[in-house]
């Protein structure tokens, strides 16, 4: 089964900043532009025999996002765990999609190395 971690972000450039960083360590990446293609590629990735390892959000994707696209989120593979590229822009709302969501281990996750040595400030829910 092929491993990917899924780039969530409005701006292009960023976005691929990040799937190269992955790329040069060995990682495959699916890019995403909105809150919604999250969703989708949660759910569509699984029946392509990709297990998803990581979801990096960049904060404007959850701007404004409305209860239901919320809802959707925190159910949708909560095995997969989320990390927002910085400080969320809504941490509430990061905090209710993470809420019964797979935690990031800092410690025990070589893809915590890979952002790290990217110079990716990540944060995960509480």
């Amino acid at each position: 089964m092929k491993e990917m971690v899924v780039v969530a972000g409005k701006n292009s450039l960023e976005v691929a900043w990040m799937r190269q960083c992955l790329k040069d360590e060995g990682y495959g990446s699916v890019p995403c532009e909105t809150a919604e293609g999250i969703i989708e590629e949660l759910n569509i990735l699984p029946g392509c025999a990709v297990h998803v390892l990581l979801v990096v959000i960049e904060p404007e994707i959850l701007k404004g996002i409305n209860d239901d696209i919320i809802s959707r989120l925190s159910k949708c593979t909560p095995e997969v765990p989320f990390v927002s590229i910085g400080e969320p822009c809504s941490p509430e709302t990061f905090e209710r999609i993470c809420v019964d969501r797979a935690r990031f281990d800092w410690d025990d996750n070589p893809l915590a190395h890979v952002l790290e040595q990217a110079g990716i400030e990540a944060t995960c829910a509480m």
